[in-house]
């Protein structure tokens, strides 16, 4: 909401043309940067009370108000560090959702569980990677996972592409694993030619 205001309308105008014209080859935008995280507090939220109850509520609340403030800072590129109580609080919901989402889908329903499980994914990957930790993963890391999870949750086949500012988009082979720009990262995980990457 706050990079592309114009252009990302724009784009979103042109797939909703494209997909109406050729419904037998639908284009869909899928986010892959942990930001703006309202909409995700909300739906975790949710599934916590009806699942966990108040005590898990509870804890939830008090790492999500440092996640809000913490991105309210980060569209204005100011201190969005995120504390280690947040951190391992937001990692211990994810891994709680994923380990009981079987039983969770039946009394809640797979779509509700599973939108869940995504937010909570995506409020845990901005805390880690605003967390400083010497074991935090980036955000280009993060935006590399996303974007092959979209891949391998779509039809055999699917292509992508890959929009991002060039410090994200940039290949740099010199730079470390845990510092390597989410184009490192694709290349490496898709082995893509070089040609391809300039295009």
């Amino acid at each position: 909401g706050w990079i592309g205001r114009r252009t990302i309308p724009e784009l979103t105008e042109w797939v909703r043309r494209w997909n109406v014209d050729h419904p037998g080859d639908r284009v869909t935008l899928v986010g892959v940067d942990a930001h703006d995280h309202a909409e995700a507090r909300a739906r975790v939220r949710d599934v916590l009370a009806r699942a966990f109850g108040q005590t898990v509520v509870a804890r939830f609340d008090t790492a999500v108000a440092e996640i809000a403030r913490a991105d309210s800072q980060a569209s204005v590129f100011d201190n969005s560090s995120v504390g280690a109580a947040t951190h391992r609080t937001l990692v211990e919901i994810v891994a709680r959702l994923d380990a009981d989402a079987p039983l969770l889908a039946r009394s809640l329903g797979d779509t509700t569980v599973q939108a869940a499980r995504d937010a909570a994914r995506n409020l845990m990957q901005f805390a880690d990677f605003n967390a400083g930790a010497s074991d935090s993963r980036s955000r280009d890391w993060y935006m590399a996972v996303n974007l092959l999870r979209a891949l391998d949750q779509a039809p055999a086949g699917t292509r992508a592409v890959y929009w991002a500012h060039n410090a994200h988009v940039a290949v740099a082979p010199s730079r470390s694993p845990r510092f390597r720009t989410s184009g490192g990262l694709l290349r490496e995980a898709l082995r893509l030619l070089p040609d391809v990457l300039r295009l």
